[in-house]
């Protein structure tokens, strides 16, 4: 099986690498043997050892190479990407990707275009690194519906929020933020990762996958982490829970709901011991209940362990039942009216008599019950109150959370993390 390569950065280096050190292991799994046929690299990479490989700075080349049978995508971005992809599958050559976003704004006109070529596009290494969490949703579960899928995406994120968290020192996000792109955990310009735009290309893809429907991107909604206060994290570890950095897709009769936000975990679940740059993803089928998937979810090694799992499965020559070969349905997105959740409201207010009352009477207007409640005092005019709530309809939290803003006591806007429940 002759592939060829776009892309020499960390996973394409990684992936030559882990072909020509691991090829005796990998030839003992095959039908065929794996052969770089072509690689196409625009910079050079010092790190990658390219001998007696036909090299080329043209990725369109590749894609018209006629002796190439696989087009290993890792060039990154979406339009060329695109383009390339849809060459190659024009020209009848299977494509692996670890593209996210190439697959999540673009899949659709993909897999249509591979499903009338009749060849395969797989994307095992696009979502969680090295977890094999695409082959688990669709083959492992197969005899599953699948009504939610929930993960921990980002490594970056979830570094820093463990980090801010730290027993020995917490931190703000800030300090946390420069150490992360210190140790390579974040990039010069982080916004993809903390604003959660990296998660919500990965939950939609999961959510393609799981439910069968066909997933817009722009119906996902995305909260970041960089708005998280350390004095937030303190209060919610006194409750007892741990702040998580979630991408949730879940379905109920009527629809369909992708979200990426900063969420609360109790802390005694398995899914809340997950810190620093690790990814988890827990998975809800009908006949097996809850399943947990946990490993490392970035890096040149891992994703390239997933690129070299999808050479591997088409070597084995089975019809694969991806995308490519699936008319995907249609499903509505649900209203923030048909959402349930108990959430963490955090109030400064004036340290004054009759505060906590007044908040009371709203909630209880409201029908909000107070599971729990932890008041301290800030300075001598400042208190602070946070509050757990019951499960409550997520559009009268949000207006409880307006008048809760109007009270004349309340010092600025509440805040407010939501629980999630596994």
């Amino acid at each position: 099986m002759k592939i060829g390569i776009c892309g020499v950065g960390t996973v394409g280096a990684s992936l030559i690498s882990l072909i020509k050190k691991n090829r005796d292991e990998i030839s003992r799994k095959l039908e065929d043997e794996i052969s770089i046929s072509q690689v196409a690299s625009r910079r050079e990479n010092p790190q990658c050892d390219l001998s007696g490989i036909n090299i080329t700075n043209d990725i369109y080349e590749v894609a018209k190479n006629p002796s190439i049978d696989v087009l290993v995508e890792l060039i990154g971005g979406t339009e060329e990407a695109k383009d390339l992809v849809l060459l190659a599958v024009k020209n009848k050559k299977h494509v692996i990707t670890a593209n996210k976003a190439l697959i999540a704004m673009h899949g659709h006109e993909i897999f249509s275009a591979a499903r009338q070529m009749g060849v395969c596009v797989l994307f095992e290494a696009a979502v969680a690194g090295g977890i094999p969490i695409i082959k688990s949703i669709r083959e492992g579960l197969v005899g599953n519906v699948i009504t939610r899928i929930a993960g921990i995406l980002n490594g970056t994120s979830n570094f820093i929020l463990s980090e801010m968290a730290s027993k020995k020192q917490p931190r703000e996000f800030d300090e946390v933020l420069k150490e992360a792109q210190k140790k390579g955990y974040a990039e010069a310009d982080p916004s993809f990762d903390v604003n959660g735009i990296d998660a919500a290309h990965k939950i939609t893809i999961l959510a393609m996958i799981g439910f069968g429907i066909a997933v817009e991107f722009e119906s996902v909604r995305i909260e970041g982490i960089s708005e998280i206060a350390l004095e937030d994290i303190i209060l919610i570890d006194e409750f007892g829970f741990s702040l998580k950095p979630l991408a949730v897709a879940f379905r109920i009769s009527n629809g369909i709901s992708l979200r990426v936000y900063p969420a609360m975990i109790e802390k005694e679940k398995v899914f809340s011991k997950v810190d620093g740059v690790t990814n988890a993803v827990l998975v809800e089928g009908s006949s097996v209940g809850e399943t947990l998937y946990v490993g490392p979810g970035a890096g040149g090694d891992a994703t390239a362990s997933s690129v070299i799992a999808d050479l591997v499965h088409l070597s084995r020559g089975s019809k694969i039942p991806n995308e490519g070969f699936l008319e995907l349905k249609e499903a509505p997105t649900i209203e923030e009216s048909s959402i349930e959740t108990g959430s963490y409201i955090r109030l400064d207010v004036q340290n004054m008599t009759g505060v906590m009352a007044s908040i009371s009477s709203v909630l209880e207007k409201n029908r909000i019950g107070i599971e729990s409640i932890i008041q301290k005092e800030v300075s001598e005019s400042i208190a602070r109150i946070a509050i757990i709530t019951s499960i409550v309809n997520e559009k009268v939290l949000h207006e409880s959370l307006r008048q809760l803003g109007a009270l004349p006591a309340v010092i600025s806007a509440p805040t407010k993390i939501e629980i999630f429940k596994s």
